[in-house]
């Protein structure tokens, strides 16, 4: 700025506005460390080695400077027979000029989750099945459900919300419902979302966490990826660390989208 300018020169003359002041871009890395770094990013994610923090795009200043570029990694078949010529990574920094591959299941095979997520207590209860989800599987659930937190003791209603899938207002499921208040004395009432709304619907953000945790993985053979999901559903999220984790993950916030 002028008053700057003339400031300057009136304490130190025309030299202080002549001389080249620029000293070039402060690297904050010796070019040793920067080339350690280098080669750890080949193989492992960056982390803090020195002591030395950087902001997301400095550090995506520096892996562009050194030739990577961002992208996503080619899926090979899952069988593949070397264990060492690939490895698991997702989308991230790849020396420009190379590839990385990552094993990729070729069954069709899967397995569905029905469940239900209590926001209050982050309680989560799941069955796991082949078949798609339907009515009777609902009926598992609410059995499931009602079992575990309502026999033996005294309440007497539960609130269930869910989208508006047509296993949702099927005759078998309703009537389900009307057999656990004539029966057991429990009401169940049922509040439906509005049609489209995905982002109203708190059980979305617990699938997604659940794929988070067990699709991390590679599963060589079908049983043990079942086997993770029932373990997940039945045994992680008991635990009190995971529920403090999907309190956060969760929350009780929801998105309204404006038309």
């Amino acid at each position: 700025m002028i008053h700057e300018v003339i400031k300057k020169y009136r304490m130190s003359g025309i030299l202080s506005l002549t001389e080249n002041q620029y000293k070039g871009h402060n690297y904050k890395m010796t070019a040793e460390q920067e080339k350690a770094v280098v080669e750890f990013v080949k193989e492992h994610w960056i982390k803090e080695h020195w002591g030395i923090v950087y902001s997301k795009q400095g550090m995506n200043d520096f892996l562009n400077r050194h030739g990577f570029v961002y992208k996503k990694p080619q899926g090979i078949p899952g069988k593949h027979p070397s264990a060492e010529e690939q490895k698991a990574v997702m989308d991230g920094w790849i020396k420009k000029g190379q590839e990385k591959f990552f094993k990729t299941n070729t069954s069709r095979a899967k397995i569905n989750v029905n469940g239900a997520y209590n926001p209050l207590t982050q309680e989560v209860i799941g069955i796991e099945h082949e078949e798609n989800v339907n009515q009777q599987s609902n009926m598992k659930l609410i059995d499931k459900i009602l079992e575990k937190d309502f026999k033996g003791t005294e309440k007497h209603k539960l609130y269930l919300v869910m989208d508006n899938a047509r296993y949702n207002h099927g005759k078998l499921f309703q009537a389900h419902l009307e057999k656990w208040k004539k029966e057991q004395g429990i009401e169940i009432e049922v509040l439906y979302l509005p049609p489209y709304s995905p982002n109203l619907n708190l059980i979305e953000r617990l699938w997604k966490y659940a794929k988070k945790k067990i699709l991390g993985v590679y599963y060589d053979e079908l049983w043990k990826f079942k086997s993770a999901v029932k373990n997940f559903f039945e045994n992680t999220v008991k635990d009190e660390a995971y529920k403090m984790e999907l309190k956060q993950f969760i929350g009780t916030a929801f998105q309204v989208i404006s038309s």
